[in-house]
């Protein structure tokens, strides 16, 4: 019922309550249409936020997936796989309807982090909804009414090749690591063969008049390579492995690797040649750190080799090494399903101190091998594309990269940058 005031019979206008709910009305969807702008356009503003760091993260991680295992420049070329594999990566994703722009920006055209260890690569993605790198401006809904049209926002992320130093597919061959091959000439040093060491017999000292040298890799900081193999020197090099004797008939020399005793997770048999093929043809399922010591097989291992090494190939069967790329041709990994992000036929293989190894055998001190009997110090690990085997069972294939493991040991036994063939993407910013 509407009130009103009679004055002498008549209506009083300038008293009347009527029409006071508009008012009322009026004020409250002011302050509604305020609320609505503060509730949507702000959610909007989240929403963007957390879409453009989706996109931000997944451009990183492209990136620095690409600059691992598809181009080893430093920087990377601009405008190669690294930048298209971060560009689509963000590209995938909407950020409030409309696809964002990216800058992608590899170390060290912008250095990583300060607490990233010296050497070690970056990728940077900035992502921009603002209207400034050729991205449009988010919209607003209710801001317009209050003469707010437009938002902005952007996101950054870095992912980081971090440097692995285990890994849980550690397959039972060990090769020695590369040396500095001196050469005297003489019966006691042969080229090609690491020899440094003699008995210790009184009055005639410990080393050979000439021996070779070896300096195994460490982390650094600065990192360094020693006289072993790295990224920049040996990435696609062509490798045959070999048997050699663990207990020392055969030379030390590059290629020539020892049968080791790999642990299994899946309760295969404790030792011997079931165990060994076994360790061939699947991973071993335990993280295996470089610094361990791991006990080498009696034996040549000939036919576990063979049969391990087969059914290796027969899971990728149609995988090829193309020189020029330095990369994988027609790989499973790229069917429809796939059979996952690397070629089965990418291995892990032990890289063993050659000094280590020389001193012990030629001193009769195994006493650092667990459980006695003869082993080998990890010092390294290289990834290894098996191609092929031929008919005296001597395994060939290239070096190239892979991921690995990153454990908390301490980091003594490390190796930095131009030492690693294994890595882990981690989204460090």
């Amino acid at each position: 019922m509407t009130a009103k005031r009679v004055t002498n019979g008549r209506f009083d206008r300038f008293r009347s309550e009527s029409g006071i709910s508009l008012i009322h009305v009026g004020m409250l969807l002011f302050v509604f249409m305020g609320f609505s702008m503060f509730v949507t356009d702000l959610g909007a503003l989240w929403l963007a936020r957390g879409q453009a760091q989706n996109a931000a993260d997944a451009g990183a991680l492209a990136g620095a997936i690409a600059r691992t295992f598809d181009d080893a420049g430093d920087p990377p070329t601009v405008g190669g796989i690294v930048y298209q594999s971060a560009q689509a990566a963000v590209a995938a994703h909407g950020v409030v309807g409309a696809i964002p722009t990216a800058q992608v920006l590899p170390s060290p055209t912008t250095p990583c982090p300060p607490y990233v260890a010296a050497g070690d690569k970056c990728v940077r993605v900035d992502v921009f909804r603002d209207g400034t790198n050729g991205s449009a401006f988010l919209p607003t809904f209710f801001g317009n009414i209050f003469g707010i049209t437009t938002q902005q926002i952007k996101a950054t992320a870095t992912a980081h090749m971090a440097v692995a130093n285990a890994t849980d597919c550690l397959r039972p061959f060990a090769v020695p690591d590369l040396f500095t091959d001196v050469n005297p000439g003489d019966a006691n040093n042969p080229v090609g063969e690491y020899h440094h060491w003699k008995n210790k017999n009184p009055g005639k000292g410990d080393l050979l008049p000439n021996p070779d040298t070896y300096v195994k890799p460490t982390k650094g900081p600065p990192p360094d390579p020693g006289t072993g193999y790295t990224i920049a020197n040996n990435l696609g090099q062509m490798i045959t492995l070999k048997y050699g004797n663990p207990n020392g008939s055969d030379p030390m020399t590059p290629g020539w690797y020892m049968p080791i005793d790999v642990p299994r997770a899946d309760g295969a048999p404790a030792t011997g040649g079931a165990r060994y093929r076994s360790n061939i043809s699947s991973c071993n399922g335990i993280p295996v750190e470089i610094g361990e010591y791991l006990l080498t097989e009696s034996g040549g291992m000939t036919g576990p080799t063979n049969q391990g090494i087969q059914a290796l190939i027969d899971q990728d069967p149609y995988a090829v090494w193309n020189t020029s790329t330095k990369t994988i041709d027609h790989s499973c990994v790229n069917n429809v399903p796939s059979c996952g992000a690397y070629s089965p036929r990418v291995i892990a293989l032990a890289v063993y101190d050659v000094d280590k190894f020389d001193d012990s055998y030629t001193h009769g001190d195994w006493s650092d091998c667990p459980g006695g009997g003869t082993c080998v110090q990890i010092v390294n690990f290289l990834a290894f594309f098996v191609a092929g085997i031929d008919g005296s069972g001597n395994v060939f294939g290239y070096l190239t990269r892979e991921a690995g493991i990153l454990t908390t040991n301490g980091g003594t036994e490390n190796v930095g940058g131009p030492s690693a063939f294994f890595y882990v993407i981690q989204l460090i910013q």
